[in-house]
């Protein structure tokens, strides 16, 4: 009867103190959430987009020709591939062409 009794006492007080500390930790962690993090997240987020469009315009203005000319340049190549068995075929159809 006494294990129970001090069993019965010790679990309200325990569960009482532990439901205030969650209370307060539960608390301050949304007030960090609410005030800190989203309005940091927010801001990051601006500046990632403003720096996306500056990169995609970069990337454009720069690398977009530079990579058309290339698929121009790459575009002429013509060759042959058979699979009769023949060494060299390739390299005999190139030097034929040129």
């Amino acid at each position: 009867m006494f294990q129970a009794g001090l069993f019965y006492v010790i679990s309200v007080l325990l569960g009482f103190v532990s439901s205030l500390v969650w209370g307060v930790v539960l608390g301050v962690n949304n007030l960090f959430l609410t005030w800190f993090a989203q309005p940091t997240a927010k801001l990051l987020f601006i500046w990632l987009r403003l720096i996306g469009i500056l990169l995609r315009a970069v990337t454009r203005t720069f690398l977009d020709p530079v990579c058309q000319s290339v698929g121009l340049s790459l575009s002429t190549i013509r060759s042959k591939l058979s699979l009769n068995g023949r060494c060299g075929t390739l390299l005999a159809d190139a030097i034929r062409r040129a």
